[in-house]
């Protein structure tokens, strides 16, 4: 958001209902949004990506959902170009009832990896 774009006069407080952040409305987003700026941006982008069906294809270069930004807050800092999608390490373990093994995340509760007795018995 540029320092040109301004709030809209008259316009009271309101908190964004997707980051939280207390703001106006401004010139650039939808009167009855209750977005803040960088989060109405985002949604449009969201839009944009489903619509030009980027989840059924490869990456889109220049997407910011496709490369993992994830909310108005992480796309105002993106620079365009940096993949955000987090790379979490993974763990190959044996599912207890099945025998085959699965990866999980490394740091799962025993409560969600069902290569424990405790993930079968809840």
């Amino acid at each position: 958001m540029s320092k040109h774009d301004g709030f809209k006069g008259g316009s009271g407080c309101f908190t964004c209902g997707d980051c939280g952040k207390l703001t106006r409305a401004t010139k650039r987003d939808g009167a009855d949004s209750r977005l803040c700026a960088d989060c109405f941006e985002f949604a449009g982008r969201e839009n944009e990506h489903s619509d030009e069906g980027h989840e059924r294809g490869p990456k889109v270069e220049g997407c910011p959902v496709c490369c993992g930004v994830k909310s108005g807050k992480e796309y105002a800092a993106w620079d365009g170009e940096t993949d955000m999608t987090p790379q979490e390490p993974m763990k190959v373990v044996r599912n207890l009832l099945s025998g085959k093994e699965v990866l999980i995340p490394v740091g799962t509760p025993l409560c969600c990896d069902p290569s424990s007795e405790t993930f079968w018995c809840m």
